[in-house]
């Protein structure tokens, strides 16, 4: 959490570990510092070492327990979270789409063709599938609440299918340069025919940063090997306003309209010598974004906003 409001980041949707004391240890942090946060348990009962399993039926059972606890008490979010096809059996993503289908104003999170490898796998383990994408269909696990972490290698059906359930592909640069695993298509995902939701996420498990601007930034160099130019004022209503309406909170937070909660973040586009001097020349808000994504870091943060509330960490200030 100090690191998640150092870098100005005052919601998020995150994975938990399996264990079900991890994810009650973070909600009860979300809430003790006012914040508004999603999570879910990991839920994943093979492939994986022994001691990160669950089973079907513990871990339909243990996130069913903490949905009751947790779920709208306050600002917290429950988020059903297979981790994804190849850790969960069928029995396993069948008891994930029930939580679903049981609690529809709780999220969905789980990862879905991030490298050729994993896609080879998952066609081995569900050889009736038509795809990967159709693997989570089929268990009722692609929604409008649906966050599918990174999709790179989607072909025009998977597209299609996204497109046509609501379902929001959720892009992690850092993540996906970091690891290999390719270049995120977002020109596809816009195509006009088949348009699909897109949110930006730092993914920190693989990624490489915590900063929201530094994943603009990688995000802009994705798409440029694509041959697409990416507006600044477009990659920060992604990491804002976008993402707040992926997760279903676009009249809550990631806006300054009336009646949204006050999370917001205060920027200094001159924050380091580097970005002064580059403003010196700047003569547009575009371009003063451009600086902020491009050269900007936790140390463009002047302050952060939770519930109102200063929040961003400091040496003089302890968080309370």
């Amino acid at each position: 959490f100090d690191e998640l409001f150092a870098n100005g980041t005052t919601t998020g949707c995150v994975y938990s570990s399996s264990h079900m004391e991890a994810t009650d240890a973070f909600f009860a942090e979300s809430e003790r510092r006012g914040a508004r946060m999603a999570a879910g348990k990991t839920m994943m009962d093979r492939n994986a070492p022994a001691g990160v399993l669950d089973t079907a039926k513990r871990g339909y059972d243990e996130s069913r327990a903490l949905i009751e606890r947790w779920h709208g008490r306050g600002r917290q979010i429950y988020a059903v979270t297979p981790r994804f096809a190849i850790t969960s059996s069928p029995e396993q993503l069948e008891a994930a789409g029930a939580l679903a289908r049981e609690n529809p104003t709780c999220l969905v999170q789980t990862h879905l063709s991030e490298n050729h490898a994993e896609i080879a796998a998952v066609e081995g383990l569900f050889p009736h599938a038509l795809d990967y994408t159709d693997v989570y269909e089929g268990f009722g696990l692609v929604g409008p609440r649906t966050l599918l972490g990174h999709c790179i290698h989607l072909d025009v059906r998977e597209w299609r299918a996204l497109s046509e359930r609501g379902a929001v592909a959720v892009h992690c640069p850092t993540s996906n340069l970091f690891l290999g695993s390719g270049l995120f298509d977002l020109a596809a995902a816009r195509e006009a025919a088949r348009p699909v939701r897109v949110a930006v996420a730092t993914d920190v498990g693989g990624g490489t940063s915590y900063s929201m601007l530094r994943t603009m930034a990688e995000a802009y160099k994705v798409q440029q090997l694509r041959g697409l130019s990416v507006a600044p004022r477009d990659a920060f209503h992604m990491a804002t306003r976008g993402n707040a309406l992926a997760m279903g909170l676009g009249g809550t937070v990631g806006g300054l309209d009336a009646g949204h909660e006050a999370d917001f973040v205060v920027l200094d586009s001159r924050a380091t010598p580097a970005m002064a001097q580059r403003m010196a020349t700047a003569r547009t808000l575009d371009e003063e974004l451009f600086v902020l994504m491009t050269l900007g870091d936790d140390r463009a943060v002047a302050e952060t906003y939770v519930a109102g509330r200063p929040s961003k960490p400091r040496g003089d200030r302890a968080i309370e």
